[in-house]
This record gives structure tokens, sequence and C-alpha cells, in this order.
């Protein structure tokens, strides 16, 4: 198994990998409506950074200059197709804490002692700390979306219902189109999918709480992407469900070095840092989706 050192580099290649994905994705929405130069030279910008954080090599700077391209690239896509899509959210997010997670241990570990050892290490597990925490931001953002807008009405199966009626063709007659077909006539079936969509949403933030029950709200996640793709087969959260998986297993990072062993006090602040972190990304990410000329796309 590989260690903590070795681990996160991994990771950060998975999450730069996935970012990189988005960015070729966004350049390609811009680019078919008529700015495939601009879009193509960014991509290229992005991709370089990309490389360069994906080694190590600088990752704050890296990191914050990759994340700045993929920002430009979602607004050009978003002003010029369909508007903001959550499904390019989850990347981003995910980096966006990473960063702030590196940048804030380095920041206290290099106040504190100086020593380049204790920064490195601690600076690894702040980042997959903050990475969680983003990715987490974005389900409580899309939860917190639904129960603002609809309120608990949303829960009720007419939501699902007209989703997969949106999404899926009527006259299907495979097995898919016969699942969604009960989920549609059922509304005990929908309700339920609706009220699972909302508490697994809503409940993400238990994610930054600790490696096992991070495991078992992922895989949770991962099981509601599948659903929600074999029930509509046009909706698959790829990227997301790429993420959840590299940062929740192995079951292998300690929580963040903050502080020592039986100072439970400390220990609660510091978990509750992390709590305001992911609520502040949940507000943030809200924030931003509501700037485009056209609303959202569905979430997840």
């Amino acid at each position: 198994m590989l260690g903590g050192a070795a681990m996160t580099g991994a990771r950060r290649v998975v999450l730069a990998a996935v970012v990189a994905v988005d960015v070729v994705e966004l350049a390609a929405q811009a680019g078919g409506e008529g700015h495939a130069v601009p879009g193509i030279a960014i991509a290229l910008v992005a991709a370089a950074f990309l490389a360069a954080f994906a080694r190590g090599r600088s990752p704050l700077a890296t990191g914050l200059a990759a994340l700045a391209a993929l920002a430009v690239l979602e607004s050009v896509a978003a002003a010029f197709s369909f508007g903001h899509q959550r499904v390019h959210f989850a990347s981003g997010a995910t980096l966006a804490g990473w960063l702030v997670g590196l940048a804030f241990a380095r920041a206290a570990t290099q106040a504190e002692s100086g020593d380049h050892g204790a920064v490195v290490e601690r600076g690894d597990a702040f980042a997959e700390a903050g990475a969680i925490a983003g990715l987490a931001a974005t389900y409580v953002d899309s939860g917190l979306s639904k129960l603002l807008n609809g309120g608990l009405a949303w829960a009720d199966a007419s939501s699902v219902q007209t989703a997969i009626l949106t999404q899926h063709a009527v006259d299907d007659s495979s097995p898919l189109g016969r699942y969604s077909a009960f989920v549609v006539e059922h509304r005990g079936a929908a309700f339920a999918l609706a009220s699972a969509t909302l508490v697994l949403e809503l409940g993400a933030f238990l994610m930054i709480v600790g490696p096992r029950i991070r495991a078992a709200w992922a895989v949770l996640l991962v099981g509601f992407h599948v659903n929600v793709s074999l029930v509509t087969q046009t909706i698959f959260y790829v990227q997301a469900c790429v993420l959840l998986l590299a940062f929740a297993f192995p079951l292998d990072r300690a929580p963040p070095p903050v502080v020592a062993p039986g100072r439970s006090r400390l220990a609660v602040r510091a978990t509750a840092r992390w709590v305001v972190v992911a609520v502040a990304a949940a507000w943030l990410v809200r924030e931003l989706s509501s700037l485009g000329p056209l609303a959202s796309r569905a979430g997840p």
C-alpha cells in the first residue's frame, strides 16, 4: 500500500486529471460557439499548470493558476451555452479546497516551527482535508438549493417523476426504461428516491468527520449517481464519482496533525473549522452558480 506522501501524490494526480477533463469539455463547449482559439489557448495554459501541479511543482501557485483558467473557461462556456453546469463544479471546488488547506497548513506550520518536514507533512494532510471539504460542499450546496427553492416539498414524488420524464423517453421498453417507468408510476418509489437525495446531499458534510464515515458516504453518493444515470440515462457525474472514490479510499490518512492526542477541546475546534470551510464553500458555489445569464442545470 502506498505511504502517506505517495498517496497524497497519487490523489493530486487524480485531481489534476479530473480538472483536465473538465478543461477539455469546457473548451470544446466554448469553441462550439465560435470561440475556439481563445478556448484552446486557455486550455493549453491550464494543461501546463495542471501538469506541474500533478508533479508537485509549486503546487500552490500552479494549482491556483489552473483553477483560474478553469473558472474562465467555465464562465465563457456558461455565457454561450447552457449556463453554469453543476457537473463541472466538483473538480473546481475540490481543487480550491486543496489549495486552501495547503495554504493554511503552510502558514500555520511555518509560524510555529519553520521545520520543512513538518510543513510538508501537515500540508499534505490539510490539502486532502480541504479537498474533501470542497467536494462535500458541492453536495451540501445542491441540497440547500433544493430546500431554498422548493422547501421540504421538493421531496415530494413529483419532483423526481418530472425529472425522469424530462430526461427519459416515455416509450422506452428496455429494462432500464421499465425501471424508469416504475419510478414514475409508483409515488412511493419516487418519494423514497427524492428523500434519499436530500439526505445524502445535506449529509455530505459528514465526509470531513473521519475516514470510515467518509468512505461509507462516498459509496452512498456514488450509488446515488449510478441510480440517477439508470433512471435518466443522460445524467452521470463521472468526475464527482472519481473524486469521491479517490479521496475516500484507502482508509490510510490520519486526521490533520493539528493538536496533540488527548486535547479533545482543540480537536473539536479543528473539526469545527472544516465544517465552516465546507459551509462557506457551499455558499460560494451557490453564489457563483447564480451569476450566469441562464439558470444552472439540475444538480446531482
